[in-house]
């Protein structure tokens, strides 16, 4: 199941590619206009996660932002399944990258690096980016209850020579490749879990 899996994905990429630009944007709007008024999952918890971050905000406002959270994720999706067919020339194409001197400066030292981002965009999209981008690259992965969709996804990111560290072996990991003068990535959501308390 999963080879069919990796399979139908890898096709969806190529399909995916010829799209321009535009209608790749508007196809993943659509999925996240679908995700947030038809399947609406965790919309609640995200309307409340939002006002406490956001108390001032009123209700209108929450949803707005929430609705193009939504689209966000939509549209990151159709990043992620880019993946397959990256190259630098598309990423170049697609990704702005600034700050990158920051992160050769930091990596001269050899004394590994630490990636933080806010779960803000692409996550998949960006850390196959890194690759092209040369940095040695270790992420922490969570693990999918579906063994076939597990298996593909990591299958995904280990094919653009990402490193992979396992969430319950996250301390271990983290040392040693920084020890290796490699770099850890991490999006805040690792450190602060899925649900404000």
């Amino acid at each position: 199941m999963a080879q069919v899996l990796t399979f139908l994905i890898k096709l969806t990429s190529i399909l995916v590619s010829f799209m321009p630009r535009k209608l790749q944007l508007w196809v993943g709007k659509i999925l996240g206009l679908t995700w947030f008024y038809v399947v609406r999952i965790r919309r609640e918890l995200v309307f409340e996660n939002i006002s406490k971050a956001f108390p001032e905000k009123t209700f209108d406002e929450v949803y707005k932002i929430a609705k193009d959270n939504y689209i966000n994720y939509g549209q990151s999706f159709i990043e992620f399944l880019l993946i397959p067919v990256l190259d630098e020339k598309l990423y170049k194409k697609i990704a702005l990258v600034e700050g990158f001197e920051n992160y050769v400066k930091a990596s001269k030292l050899n004394k590994g690096v630490f990636l933080l981002s806010l779960h803000l965009s692409s996550w998949e999209f960006m850390s196959a980016g890194g690759i092209l981008l040369g940095i040695p690259l270790n992420i922490i992965t969570k693990k999918f209850k579906a063994t076939a969709l597990n298996k593909a996804w990591i299958d995904l990111r280990l094919s653009k020579g990402l490193k992979l560290i396992k969430e319950e072996k996250t301390s271990f990991e983290i040392l040693r490749a920084i020890k290796k003068g490699e770099a850890v990535g991490l999006y805040l959501i690792n450190l602060w879990g899925h649900r404000w308390e």
